[in-house]
């Protein structure tokens, strides 16, 4: 997996998004990964799906993942398509479940930096080093790059793929390193 990407910013979000509107709770028994990307955000947005299956990146705010602990709304996000997720602050749980199905995402170094998109801003994006590219603006933001146990989670596809990847190097034994 290449650490530099290339996607727009398909959609800003603000502050407190929780679960239930990423995910609705009716849904909770779906785990088919297109029937799980149908839902999301359907509430609020039902054409949010149809701006991100292309990929892209979603600029949201402070504490974005709050509420249940379902790994259904990070799942929902990346099955869906969206490429990754730069925020100034991630619920705790919700950060956990999207590293561990493979969801990249970036917090901002600059809490104030979460102004300076806007839809459509092209992006170049080394996540490896944390720096963003706004080609649309010529501005660059910096974020808190990713260890590199958190990219290896990324680039095997989550947390199991990683574990099964290493297990099959490992001489079939159990490991995450």
């Amino acid at each position: 997996m290449s650490q530099v990407i290339k996607k727009k910013v398909v959609a800003i979000l603000g502050d407190d998004v929780d679960t239930d509107v990423i995910f609705p709770a009716r849904y909770l028994g779906t785990f088919d990964e297109q029937e799980t990307a149908n839902h999301l955000f359907e509430d609020v947005d039902p054409s949010f799906r149809n701006k991100v299956k292309n990929g892209g990146v979603v600029i949201v705010g402070k504490n974005f993942g709050c509420g249940s602990a379902r790994e259904q709304a990070a799942m929902a996000l990346k099955y869906a398509g969206v490429t990754m997720v730069v925020a100034v602050s991630y619920n705790r749980s919700f950060y956990r479940n999207a590293i561990n199905n493979g969801l990249l995402l970036m917090e901002f170094e600059n809490p104030e930096d979460y102004q300076a998109f806007k839809e459509d801003n092209q992006l170049i994006v080394d996540y490896a080093s944390g720096i963003i590219k706004n080609e649309t603006t010529g501005r660059e933001i910096r974020c808190l790059a990713p260890n590199k146990f958190i990219l290896d989670i990324i680039s095997a596809g989550g947390i199991c793929q990683l574990i099964i990847k290493n297990q099959s190097k490992n001489g079939g034994k159990l490991c995450l390193l």
